[in-house]
Formats: C-alpha cells, structure tokens, sequence
C-alpha cells in the first residue's frame, strides 16, 4: 500500500509515522485538559513519541534518523 501527500509517494517509515499520528493525537488529547489544569508536562507522551522515532525522523539517515521529509 503506498500513500501520497501533497503528490508526493511516501517512504515506509513515512507512511508508518504517518498511519500513527491520528490515533496518537487523539489518545493524547484526551489527557490534555488535565495535564494543563495541573501545568505538567507530557511526559509520557514524549516518551512514547521518543520510543516511535518520531523526535528523529526528521534527522538525516547519515545521523541516526529516518530521513524523513518536513512535509509530512
């Protein structure tokens, strides 16, 4: 299965990022409110982005990332 964005076919590990992102939104979300009302930090959602690659992917392959392309 391939998906495109803006025209363009994305890569594997963008396209498994990519199919991530709504339920991760909507999962975090969900305890937005109370993290705010208590003025916490998402701890452990970062974690969890972290364990994805998502704080990586954006990094050239060349330096430990996945490369992937700031438009998606």
């Amino acid at each position: 299965m391939s998906s495109i964005i803006d025209g363009r076919e994305l890569s594997p590990a963008e396209a498994r990022l990519w199919e991530l992102l709504p339920g991760l939104a909507t999962e975090f979300a969900a305890g937005a409110a109370d993290r705010d009302e208590d003025a916490r930090l998402p701890a452990e959602e970062l974690r969890r982005l972290h364990a994805l690659g998502f704080d990586r992917a954006a990094l050239p392959r060349e330096l430990g990332g996945e490369g992937i392309s700031a438009v998606v």
